[in-house]
Parts: C-alpha cells; sequence; structure tokens
C-alpha cells in the first residue's frame, strides 16, 4: 500500500524546497487560528511496462522525499531547526484517492496535449488547444475528484498529528531563534562592516521572542504577561521576561486559578517524573 508522509510547520515563516530531482515542495506557515501549517508528501506513482501490453503502477516512497525536503539530510537540519518537523505517522492513502490518481495517470497518458500552432492576426504563433472536447472535460473532471480526495486525506492526516510532536518542533524553534538573538547580538557588537550582516533570519528571532534589540526595533501592542506582569508585544507565544508559555487566549488566564495558571504557563516545570503515576 502506497504510504504518505506528514511535514509541519509551526512557525509563521513559509519554507521552498526544490531540486531536479523531487520537484519544487512549499511548507507552507501556520495561520493565525491553527497550532501548525502543514505539508503531505506523496509517494510519486510511475507507470511501468511489464510486457504483452500490460502496465502497472509502481508508487515510490514519500519518506526520503519528505526528509529532503525538511532538510534532514543536510547537516545543519536547516529548516528543521526553525519550527519544521517530520511526523512520524506515515498514514496509506486511502483506496478512493489512490483509484482516482491512477484514473487520471492512465486518462492522461493514454490521452497527451494535442495541440497545434497557428498564427495570429498579430503575427505570433500561438499553441492552440485542439484535443477532443470530451477528453478535456473528462480531464477537468478527474483532476477535481483528486483534489476533492486529497482535501480529505489531508484532514485525516492533520489528525494524525500528535501534541508531543507539535511541542517538540516548537522548543526546536524557541531554542534556535535564542541563539540567533544571540548571533544579532554579537555582531550588533562588532564594528559597522559586521552590524550590516544581521540578516533577516535573527530579527524574525527577536520578534518571535518578544525581544527588543537595537537592531530589530519593532513599535507594537504590548500587553502584561499572566505570569510576571512585564509587558510583551501582543502575538508572542512566550514571555521575554519569565519564560511563560502562551497556548490560549489572554482572557482565558484571568479565569484560572493560580496553580491552573502556573502549570498552563510554565509546563517544564512541572512535569511529572518518568514512572510515577499523575497525581488525580
Amino acid at each position: 500500500m502506497a504510504q504518505a508522509a506528514i511535514i509541519i510547520n509551526t512557525s509563521d515563516l513559509s519554507f521552498t524546497h526544490g531540486n531536479g530531482l523531487s520537484g519544487q515542495h512549499v511548507i507552507p506557515a501556520k495561520t493565525p487560528d491553527e497550532d501548525f501549517g502543514i505539508l503531505v508528501v506523496y509517494p510519486t506513482p510511475e507507470i511501468q511496462d511489464i510486457g504483452d501490453e500490460r502496465r502497472t503502477v509502481h508508487w515510490l516512497k514519500s519518506t526520503p522525499l519528505a526528509k529532503d525536503i525538511c532538510g534532514m539530510r543536510s547537516e545543519d537540519g536547516k529548516y528543521t531547526r526553525l519550527g519544521v518537523l517530520f511526523c512520524n505517522a506515515e498514514p496509506d492513502l486511502p483506496k478512493e484517492l489512490l483509484a482516482a490518481i491512477e484514473e487520471e495517470m492512465e486518462l492522461l497518458n493514454d490521452n497527451p496535449p494535442d495541440v497545434k500552432y497557428r498564427k495570429t492576426k498579430e503575427g505570433v504563433m500561438a499553441a492552440i488547444n485542439v484535443e477532443d472536447p470530451d477528453v478535456r472535460k473528462a480531464k477537468i473532471r478527474l483532476s477535481a475528484t483528486v483534489q476533492k480526495e486529497r482535501q480529505k486525506f489531508e484532514k485525516y492526516c492533520r489528525s494524525l498529528v500528535t501534541k508531543e510532536e507539535v511541542a517538540l518542533a516548537k522548543r526546536t524553534m524557541l531554542e534556535t531563534a535564542a541563539k540567533l538573538v544571540s548571533d544579532g547580538d554579537t555582531l550588533w557588537a562588532g564594528n559597522e562592516m559586521d552590524r550590516r550582516n544581521i540578516s533577516e533570519l535573527p530579527k524574525w528571532a527577536c520578534r518571535l521572542l518578544g525581544l527588543s534589540r537595537p537592531w530589530c526595533y519593532l513599535a507594537q501592542q504590548m500587553e502584561p504577561c499572566p505570569g510576571c506582569g512585564k509587558p510583551n508585544p501582543v502575538g508572542v507565544i512566550t514571555c521575554g521576561s519569565c519564560g511563560a508559555v502562551y497556548d490560549r487566549e489572554m482572557a482565558d488566564y484571568a479565569k484560572m486559578s493560580n496553580a491552573e495558571k502556573a502549570r498552563s504557563l510554565y509546563p517544564d516545570r512541572y512535569l511529572e517524573p518518568v514512572g510515577t503515576a499523575p497525581k488525580k
């Protein structure tokens, strides 16, 4: 059975990967109303001739391609340092989607593009589609079917992403952001040429952590941290002063008891020791 791979992105940056072998893929950024953006990497189908006028479909695995897209085959991990994570789930493609893809492939292979070149009134040679209208309608219908089945499947894939995977991606992103800000501070402390070398990535990290730096000033609306009370820019996911992690709306914290608020804002401080039963 053909299996898909799942890539999530917990940052507000989109990442584009492309090369001559795997083509171009975009890992979408998360939107304000979701915990992560998602890219489902599909296995690549190939039609193989097995003789006697018989053909079969062979599905190339999606896992190596997904790891390449994430940058896991590079020395520095590339996008996996910035909120991108290759998930453990490798769901099988549903029969309906497989059937739709194979039917579309058969039609496209049996009906390659049919064009004629004609000179327009302006004297320009243009390619005119002259394929049979019924074939054109069938291509449109099958393409719409494949897209519909993919949307259903990708919604299911989103449900397979675990909270632990999302937390790991966010934690790695925050650790990287802290290092990027430190790199920016080091460059700023150098000469004028060094200051010019501060790229947009450390500035993005500075905004993510809600920090203010002379090399990354951005006027923002501020709101008090529900943990320590220090002001933070609206929309950041962690307090730049006490390290509180915001995983819900600010108004919700006012409704909590002090103990509930502390456990929500500082989850790392209240982790249960391994092998102990959770407190009731």
